[in-house]
């Protein structure tokens, strides 16, 4: 593993039901990791346990050979960022200050304003995600999408070397799913571990570097889109017949949807 993120025997429950059951993967540093499977698979409880917003039940996480979950929870902030699926509730902040959030981790107790670092910060990533233009508007003005992106905008304002994401392209339309799994693929490649929940396989399979599937709580594949991606495992893991093509252009899986398989024809 490239100096990245590694899940040991990963066991999640809560209460009586087990949401991740002994999950072993990783991402590297470098290349762009999806996290992919049906609703339920245990997704988004592996990237919140990543980060010890949900507890351990077994093994262990580590990130650069250090124990994330059990990391001082600052000093946790200060390397690693989460763009969950839901935004904020009820804010009355603008949309540069939503963003200015991702600075707190790097601001001291009396510190009473943004110091020049943090204003670089904020404007590299609205500046990103394209909202600089709206930074004064308030943040419950905006579209659904414009709030989503301002939430990668704030986690990038973190300049975190991993970065989690839940679903980062609800929400967009095309043209901005493109353009934030491209910013995505950039961090990744200028070395940040970047790990994505994400369900629009065509569009994992075009830009992830590596997929690593998840079905029931269980780890069922890692690998490239090109090894994962087969027609015997999406009608095994997501119950529908399709055949899988070549892109003509990228030479990347792409998969043409036949329809549902009956549960008892898998």
């Amino acid at each position: 593993m490239n100096a990245g993120l590694v899940f040991s025997d990963v066991c999640v429950r809560a209460g009586s039901a087990v949401l991740l059951d002994g999950v072993n993967c990783g991402a590297e540093a470098g290349r762009l990791t999806g996290l992919i499977g049906p609703n339920g698979a245990g997704k988004s409880s592996l990237l919140k346990a990543a980060l010890a917003l949900v507890p351990l039940d077994h093994g262990s996480i580590r990130f650069k050979s250090v124990d994330l979950p059990t990391m001082p929870r600052r000093a946790r902030a200060r390397i690693s960022a989460l763009v969950e699926q839901s935004g904020l509730a009820e804010v009355h902040l603008s949309a540069r200050e939503v963003v200015q959030l991702g600075r707190i981790p790097f601001q001291s107790v009396w510190q009473s304003a943004p110091s020049p670092e943090d204003d670089a910060a904020v404007d590299a990533a609205l500046a990103a995600v394209g909202m600089a233009p709206l930074g004064a508007r308030a943040y419950q003005s905006l579209s659904g999408g414009e709030q989503q992106r301002l939430h990668v905008a704030r986690a990038l304002a973190q300049e975190p070397q991993l970065l989690l994401l839940d679903e980062p392209t609800n929400h967009l339309d095309i043209h901005a799913q493109f353009a934030i799994l491209e910013l995505l693929r950039q961090r990744a490649r200028a070395g940040a571990t970047v790990l994505l929940a994400i369900h629009d396989l065509n569009l994992a399979a075009s830009f992830c570097d590596e997929l690593i599937v998840l079905a029931g709580g269980r780890m069922v594949a890692q690998g490239t889109p090109e090894t994962v991606l087969t027609p015997a495992l999406l009608r095994s893991v997501y119950g529908v017949s399709a055949s899988v093509l070549t892109h003509p252009a990228s030479g990347r899986p792409l998969i043409a949807y036949d329809g549902p398989v009956l549960a008892d024809a898998r």
